[in-house]
């Protein structure tokens, strides 16, 4: 065994993942320096993964710095870190991450833009939008704008202008893309 085997080995008795719940960014740098894997997943999710889920945004940044990998995907589910955030609703972390993964999908042939667009988070779009994902559609034959829309509608008699404003923004996107992609 080599010795970051034997260092992952030890340290997977020690809850890290519990550590970066509690936002202990020095056990975590720690465990970085005694040669624990940045991108390990034997507990089924990688640290970043958890950080992101916490919103936990110096450990992700930590992670990332330290080579994590932001687009990797869970083996069950196949959601990525982004994808976590976004459904934990993690603006920081959403941003931090935006630049990576934007157009994977899991295994409900979901992206993070359509999970924001389901659970009505419409303060995500403008960091999850790309001419790619916008147009496509989950398992189940929604896309992103078809589920804003939803929300909106949902939403619209309570006077939340948000909602609206998400949509008009997803369709000012999907038309330009449309018309980008026609010429």
């Amino acid at each position: 065994m080599i010795a970051s085997q034997v260092i992952n080995r030890i340290m997977s008795f020690i809850p890290v993942h519990d550590e970066i719940q509690r936002g202990d960014i020095a056990f975590v740098r720690s465990y970085l320096d005694a040669g624990g894997d940045v991108n390990s997943d034997e507990s089924g999710e990688t640290m970043l993964t958890w950080a992101a889920s916490m919103g936990q945004t110096e450990i992700v940044k930590l992670l990332i710095a330290r080579g994590a990998n932001p687009a990797i995907q869970s083996k069950g589910s196949g959601w990525t870190p982004l994808m976590n955030a976004t459904m934990s609703r993690h603006t920081e972390v959403v941003h931090l991450l935006s630049k990576d993964a934007l157009d994977k999908v899991n295994k409900d042939g979901e992206t993070a833009l359509i999970m924001a667009a389901y659970q009505g988070f419409p303060e995500l779009f403008p960091h999850l939008v790309t001419p790619t994902n916008v147009q496509l559609v989950d398992k189940r034959g929604h896309s992103a704008l078809s589920y804003a829309m939803q929300t909106a509608n949902d939403h619209a008699y309570k006077g939340h202008k948000e909602y609206i404003e998400g949509v008009a923004f997803l369709n000012g996107y999907v038309q330009a893309t449309r018309q980008l992609t026609q010429k």
